[in-house]
C-alpha cells in the first residue's frame, strides 16, 4: 500500500542543504561492509512507556551508542528498563558535525541506535540526515519498527487509512495557516497534521472558515491516562475543546473528501 508522506517538506532548510550536499558528493552506491557497525532506527513510545517493543529493548541494550533527538528524554525511557547504554544527541544543532562523528563511529564497527523523542525517527524529526549519510557510506541500516502518532491517530479517528497525506510543520501565521488549509479543501486523502497543544484552537478556528463541513478528529495524549479524541465538524470539535480544556500532544486528522464530491467541486471551479 503506497502512502504518500511529504517528509521532505518537513525538513528545515539547513537539513535539506546537508542532504543535497551529500547527494551531490555521491556518484555511485557504496557496497555494505558487514564488518562495519550497524545503524538501528528504533521506534519509541508515543505515550505509555510500555509501548516499546521487546525487540527495541534488546537492541538498545546491545548497541554501544544511542543517538537521541533529546538525550534527557531518551535516558528517561532507557532507565525504565535498566538500560545503561551511552546516550548522545544528533541534532538539531550542529547536525552536520554530529553526523560526521556518528558515521566515523559506525565505520569503526560501533553499533548505534537512532531514536526520536517519541514514535519513529524521521517523522517530524531530523533523523533522516543521519540515515541518508549511513546509506551513502555503505553502512548497514536496519529498522526496529515501533509506535507512530501518525498511524495511531488515523486508527483512532476511524477514517480511511488507504491514502494518507502527512503534514508535520504548519505555517506559523494565521494568514499562512488559512492559505495552507484552503489548499486542502478538495483533498481526497485522509490528512494528518501534528499540532502544538497551544495552537489546537487556532487551527480548528481556521478550519471553521475553510472547511466547515469536513469531518475531523483531534487526538490528544494518545496512549496516556487522559487520552482524548474529539470527533465531528470543526466548530463542534472546537466547542468540545473549549469546554474540556484538554492540553497535551495533539494530532489532527481530517477526513478526505469523497471522490464524487471532489469531482463536483472541481467542475464548479
Amino acid at each position: 500500500m503506497a502512502i504518500p508522506l511529504n517528509f521532505q517538506d518537513n525538513l528545515t532548510e539547513f537539513e535539506q542543504a546537508i542532504i543535497s550536499a551529500m547527494e551531490r558528493r555521491s556518484q555511485h552506491k557504496v557496497p555494505v561492509n558487514p564488518k562495519l557497525g550497524t545503524l538501528y532506527v528504533i521506534g519509541t513510545p508515543i505515550g505509555d512507556v510500555d509501548g516499546i517493543t521487546l525487540r527495541a529493548i534488546n537492541t538498545l541494550k546491545k548497541v554501544a551508542i544511542v543517538a537521541a533527538e533529546t538525550p534527557l528524554v531518551a535516558t528517561a525511557v532507557l532507565s525504565q528498563y535498566a538500560i545503561h547504554t551511552r546516550v548522545t544527541s544528533y541534532g538539531p544543532r550542529h547536525l552536520h558535525e554530529k553526523i560526521a562523528v556518528l558515521i566515523t563511529e559506525l565505520k569503526r564497527g560501533v553499533d548505534i541506535a537512532l531514536v526520536s523523542d517519541s514514535g519513529m525517527p524521521v517523522i517530524y524529526d531530523p533523523g533522516c540526515a543521519l540515515i541518508h549519510a549511513a546509506h551513502e557510506a555503505g553502512l548497514s541500516v536496519k529498522v526496529i519498527a515501533g509506535p507512530s502518532a501518525l498511524t495511531a491517530a488515523v486508527a483512532l479517528a476511524g477514517y480511511s487509512g488507504d491514502r494518507i497525506l502527512f503534514e508535520g510543520r504548519l505555517p506559523r501565521t494565521k494568514q499562512g495557516l488559512r492559505k495552507f488549509l484552503t489548499r486542502l479543501r478538495h483533498e481526497g486523502r485522509t490528512t494528518v497534521l501534528f499540532v502544538e497543544a497551544h495552537r489546537s484552537a487556532d487551527i480548528l478556528t481556521a478550519l471553521v472558515s475553510t472547511m466547515p463541513r469536513r469531518a475531523v478528529a483531534l487526538t490528544i495524549n494518545m496512549e496516556r491516562p487522559h487520552e482524548t479524541v474529539l470527533r465531528g465538524r470543526p466548530r463542534s470539535v472546537l466547542e468540545m475543546l473549549t469546554r474540556q480544556k484538554v492540553l497535551g500532544k495533539a494530532t489532527l486528522v481530517i477526513k478526505g473528501i469523497a471522490s464524487k464530491k471532489r469531482n463536483q467541486s472541481s467542475a464548479r471551479r
